[in-house]
């Protein structure tokens, strides 16, 4: 009985400790992902929307794209209904690259971003 009980104890601890070592790797995951979020809509700042929607107009933009080796955006792709916002942000995110913490993991990654001309 005794081993019996050290065994589940033992399997308990296992189980307990296995899950808050992959918390941590998950809230780091989304520490990461929002750090990103946040590089490439600073580049979206500065886009003239005036230029390029009509007032009250709303569009969303899927950016799809993969960290390289030198920890780079690569592969990038935008997906929107606008075709003129969709090709100046991908201009944009080609001309600045976008450099990211070596932690990411080199695969694939989709940001979305709502762009509203009030």
């Amino acid at each position: 009985m005794k081993t019996t009980t050290l065994i589940l104890a033992a399997l308990m601890f296992g189980i307990l400790s296995t899950s808050s070592i992959n918390a941590g790797s998950i809230s780091e995951k989304q520490s990461n992902n929002k750090q990103l979020k946040e590089k490439i809509e600073s580049l979206f700042q500065n886009i003239p929307l005036q230029d390029l929607m009509v007032v009250r107009e709303k569009c969303s933009l899927e950016v799809n794209f993969e960290i390289n080796s030198n920890n780079e955006l690569a592969n990038i792709q935008i997906n929107g209904k606008n075709s003129e916002l969709v090709r100046y942000a991908l201009n944009e995110l080609m001309q600045a690259p976008i450099k990211v913490n070596p932690s990411f993991e080199h695969k694939k990654y989709s940001v979305n971003i709502l762009c509203i001309l009030r």
